[in-house]
């Protein structure tokens, strides 16, 4: 079976004359759907649930993204627009891009749009870019467009609540945060994997950990070899850049 857009139809004939393959040219996810629903009614499957009842099979389901966006200090942008569009261009060029959908917040989310965008979409995997302070809190607008931070404790009260829902999906939280190893640490106990960044994260320097983060997750959905990938491309972009040279930062990783 294969599901090639009709972009790709030259890369199809290739295969079916030179190895003089037979296709079935329907959406992966739609023949995996038929083949499980015909397995339950053959009694040939059975349901196994990983950690917060989050099933790894997600079959003939779209793998949903919310990036959520709160830059409440003009003076002092973090580059959401750039981190987004970074990884969208990684999931557009990807064979596998159907598969995946990105939902982009307002730039200036607030601790309610926070909530509600992961609510409504019951995504899993949320992206959370943010300005991280001293005292392991993320800052947001509130609905007077003043600036106000959300708390670690805060935080963990949110997530504890969304992922106890019988629709949640949720399975890694990503922070790309100064100083956001507590935020991940806290709430790692309700999903699978949170990554934090210890010390400040330079503007340029999410999208890169970003891209290479995406680019092995939108091959083999491997949260773990996904976090290696990102630091490898951070590591690489990092390297022989004088001004970085005294900054102490790095992702974290909790599962």
């Amino acid at each position: 079976i294969v599901y090639f857009t009709k972009d790709d139809t030259d890369t199809l004939d290739f295969y079916e004359k030179a190895f003089n393959f037979e296709f079935s040219r329907e959406k992966t996810g739609d023949f995996i759907k038929m083949l499980y629903q015909k397995s339950v009614s053959e009694g040939l499957t059975f349901a196994t649930e990983s950690k917060q009842g989050i099933s790894d099979a997600r079959v003939g389901e779209k793998t949903r993204i919310v990036y959520i966006a709160s830059n409440p200090d003009i003076t002092n942008p973090i580059g959401s627009d750039n981190e987004f569009d970074r990884i969208e261009t990684v999931r557009k060029s990807h064979i596998n891009r159907d598969n995946f959908e990105m939902v982009k917040t307002k730039r200036a989310s607030t601790i309610k749009d926070l909530i509600q965008y992961i609510d409504d979409n019951k995504p899993h995997i949320v992206i959370i870019s943010a300005h991280g302070n001293d005292n392991n809190e993320l800052l947001f607008k509130d609905d007077v467009q003043e600036m106000v931070p959300l708390s670690a404790a805060g935080l963990e009260k949110i997530f504890k609540n969304l992922t106890s829902r019988s629709t949640n999906n949720l399975e890694c939280i990503i922070f790309s945060c100064c100083r956001s190893e507590e935020l991940a640490e806290k709430v790692k106990q309700f999903v699978n994997y949170a990554i934090g960044m210890y010390g400040p994260l330079p503007v340029l320097a999410a999208p890169e950990f970003a891209e290479g983060f995406f680019k092995t997750f939108f091959n083999e959905k491997n949260y773990m070899d996904a976090f290696e990938n990102g630091k490898l491309y951070l590591d690489q972009f990092v390297q022989g850049k004088k001004e970085w040279k005294n900054i102490d930062f790095k992702p974290l990783l909790y599962k």
